[in-house]
């Protein structure tokens, strides 16, 4: 099998694949210039951004749900080593029938370090 450079993304992502909050990578097909990745998609579910859209204000005992869960996940993930960088509403999925989390996109993400992150891979306003 032939070696190659795979991006950031991707090792992150496999490295934080034992805990069950994170989206399931099932596969990576690769060509020459690109990769494709194979990910779960819960049969039910939506970005919390549209969810909190179309809900409007959360009540207070399920945006505590929410929170823990985020929190959960993101202390999970440095546990691994790894740090997400971009957690906001867009990146998080919600099964719509069990109101489990899944923390998707690691596109920003970075190995976790004790030094400052000094790169910036976002908007600027």
């Amino acid at each position: 099998m032939k070696s190659c450079r795979v991006p950031l993304e991707l090792k992150l992502l496999s490295q934080v694949q034992s805990i069950s909050s994170v989206i399931r990578l099932y596969d990576v097909y690769a060509n020459d210039n690109s990769f494709f990745y194979i990910l779960e998609k819960p049969d039910c579910c939506k970005d919390l951004f549209d969810f909190i859209n179309e809900k409007g204000i959360l009540e207070e005992q399920l945006a505590q749900h929410f929170f823990r869960q985020i929190v959960e996940t993101v202390l999970a993930c440095h546990r691994e080593g790894v740090v997400h960088l971009d957690i906001k509403d867009e990146n998080i999925l919600v099964d719509l029938k069990t109101l489990n989390l899944k923390l998707i996109d690691f596109g920003s993400g970075a190995y976790l370090k004790d030094e400052l992150y000094t790169t910036f891979a976002g908007e600027k306003l």
